[in-house]
């Protein structure tokens, strides 16, 4: 863990995940040392918290060495859990919208997580529990969350929904034709996973992994055959403006939208600045209230463009702010086609 958490706080923010993560682990075994009749249990459990917490202060140590130190901390505060401008503003720290399709997948995980621990024989123990509350409540808080909670989640529910399954053999309670469903597809589990279980070791994710490698360094083709696509989604990103950037770099400075500015560092960088992109935190609560201002059109929108000295612009064409530019005289369109349009201050 030590390791891991070394280059995860070098790589992204959710190492703090990392961290919570040992917590709950030290926190539900010391309850259990403290709840449990079985001393064998509850001696275990102590070991287990005592290593856990240890294992926590080593990792917090280790996140220390990063380019900021304990600002990183202090950065984590102020942005998410000090201020909520931020988060209340940007699209995936939002609560899922349960009214668009995608999410119906999270909402029916959490349906069928319900009813499988309704009718599980076995009850939740105080690690389990810990990891349900806390998950449950980063996914329902933020959208951003529920892959992670689809990860940590799962493998709880399918221990118990096996365990289920195994006890409905011998159930006296139930029908025969249950019992038999239930033996078909325990037979059906334990084939997956004796299956599964040929491939321990590492040797053949080390083969895999030196495959797909192997892959990427050929540009995406194996043996002649195009298996990856490493190009970015034309209706998505800005893919044919930037060529046309590539080929006539505007002077000066550029503003564009910060989905697009992420873009455009991966594009162009150390030859363009942009003047926002998807790091909102970085930027800070001031320049994310210019940005918005932009966005929105409102009544400042062209002091920010003064003001930041705004030489060219790239916008999707469907962008409020692209329609208010073309009803000004001194910005000129030099590129449309039809998904991204650039604009240049006229001298």
């Amino acid at each position: 863990m030590p390791p891991l958490m070394l280059l995860w706080v070098n790589l992204h923010g959710g190492f703090v995940v990392g961290l919570i993560l040992l917590l709950i682990y030290a926190f539900g075994n010391f309850l259990t040392s403290l709840t449990s009749a079985n001393q064998q249990i509850a001696e275990k459990s102590r070991r287990l918290a005592r290593y856990f917490a240890l294992m926590a202060v080593i990792c917090l140590i280790f996140t220390i060495a990063n380019p900021y130190g304990l600002n990183v901390y202090k950065h984590i505060f102020d942005s998410y859990l000090r201020s909520q401008y931020i988060v209340d503003r940007i699209s995936e720290f939002g609560s899922p919208d349960f009214h668009t399709s995608v999410v119906k997948f999270f909402e029916l995980l959490v349906v069928f997580g319900i009813v499988i621990l309704g009718i599980s024989y076995r009850r939740l123990n105080i690690i389990e529990c810990g990891l349900i509350l806390f998950w449950t409540h980063m996914a329902l808080f933020s959208a951003r969350h529920i892959p992670l909670y689809t990860l940590m989640i799962v493998p709880t529910l399918t221990r118990h929904l096996s365990n289920y399954c195994t006890s409905l053999v011998d159930e006296p309670k139930v029908q025969n034709w249950v019992a038999k469903l239930a033996g078909n597809f325990n037979r059906y589990s334990g084939n997956l996973l004796k299956f599964e279980n040929q491939f321990k070791g590492q040797l053949y994710p080390a083969l895999a992994s030196l495959i797909l490698i192997g892959v990427c360094l050929n540009h995406g083709n194996l043996a002649g055959k195009k298996l990856l696509n490493a190009g970015f989604d034309t209706k998505q990103f800005p893919v044919k403006a930037t060529q046309f950037i590539e080929d006539d770099m505007p002077a000066g400075n550029i503003f564009t939208t910060d989905y697009w500015g992420g873009y455009l560092i991966y594009r162009f960088h150390p030859k363009i600045k942009v003047f926002f992109d998807g790091r909102s935190d970085m930027y800070g609560r001031e320049l994310l209230k210019e940005y918005e201002s932009l966005t929105n059109l409102e009544y400042s929108w062209k002091e920010v463009l003064s003001k930041y000295q705004v030489r060219w612009i790239l916008l999707p064409v469907n962008f409020g702010l692209a329609t208010a530019l073309k009803e000004l005289s001194d910005w000129q369109v030099v590129y449309d086609d039809h998904q991204a349009i650039i604009f240049v201050r006229k001298k």
